[in-house]
């Protein structure tokens, strides 16, 4: 199998721990809304001096949350097809990710996972083009400070464009968070994602792999994995804590739950 590197845009929130435990080179979000900016940040891989630079034949993939930001993806499949021109002996590619934040980094871990499996880049590529929908994630929210929560579901819309909506699990029609969002237990919550899970999971459910996130609410993460682990076999869901950006939009406290599903995030 050829080696190949895998790029990511920070807004995929991997905590440098995970980036390093899968070898992840990332470049600033702002790279994916300039192409400029993008090759730029890109250069350290590609010039033979660097510390950064890629071994000699060794791909490079990269991942981003364009589109699922409402960015468009023709200048950085542009950019990508000049470089693939440029460097005809490396496999050089870019894949929308059409998801955004922890859920864009769920699909650069499963590329990561796959890369230690064997898979090639073409065939990493691929996988990642026919999973990408399937890359769902949930969040029981936290406000204030408070125990209060609501509850959300993250859905992509026509144009692939991702929106965070309130699910019908706790009552059809109601906010997500804001003016009008009813407030629900954290017990409550955790027991919402635990039902999703058990719906919309692939089969069997210990074959797949589950990430739980937090924003400062170690507790709940740990009963959410103790309870899927006694209900669902599955054994050391990956913890990831989010970073600080991503957990003052979120609230301190909320939970989330990352998972591929049977369904896809349009449904």
């Amino acid at each position: 199998m050829t080696p190949f590197r895998i790029v990511a845009d920070s807004g995929c929130n991997l905590p440098p721990w995970l980036r390093q435990r899968f070898n992840i080179y990332q470049i600033p979000f702002v790279g994916i809304l300039d192409a400029d900016v993008c090759l730029k940040h890109l250069q350290p891989l590609l010039t033979d001096d660097s510390p950064d630079s890629l071994a000699s034949g060794e791909g490079l993939l990269f991942i981003h949350s364009a589109r699922a930001v409402g960015v468009d993806v023709e200048s950085i499949d542009e950019l990508f097809s000049q470089l693939a021109q440029q460097y005809p002996d490396r496999d050089i590619c870019a894949v929308d990710s059409r998801s955004v934040s922890v859920g864009c980094g769920r699909i650069v871990m499963q590329a990561g996972e796959l890369r230690e499996d064997g898979s090639s880049l073409s065939d990493t590529a691929r996988w990642i083009e026919e999973n990408r929908l399937f890359a769902l994630q949930y969040f029981s929210r936290r406000f204030g400070g408070s125990d209060d929560a609501a509850f959300e579901i993250v859905r992509i819309d026509d144009q692939g464009i991702l929106t965070a909506q309130h699910t019908d699990v706790l009552g059809a029609g109601r906010p997500a968070y804001g003016d009008g969002a009813e407030e629900s237990s954290t017990e409550e919550g955790l027991d919402v994602l635990l039902d999703l899970f058990e719906t919309r999971a692939r089969k069997p459910y210990k074959a797949h792999a589950v990430n739980i996130v937090h924003a400062d609410n170690a507790d709940a993460a740990e009963i959410l994995a103790f309870e899927i682990n006694e209900r669902f076999g599955v054994n050391k869901p990956m913890f990831i804590e989010m970073e600080e950006n991503l957990a003052r939009v979120l609230g301190t406290g909320t939970v989330g739950l990352l998972f591929w599903g049977e369904e896809d995030k349009r449904v």
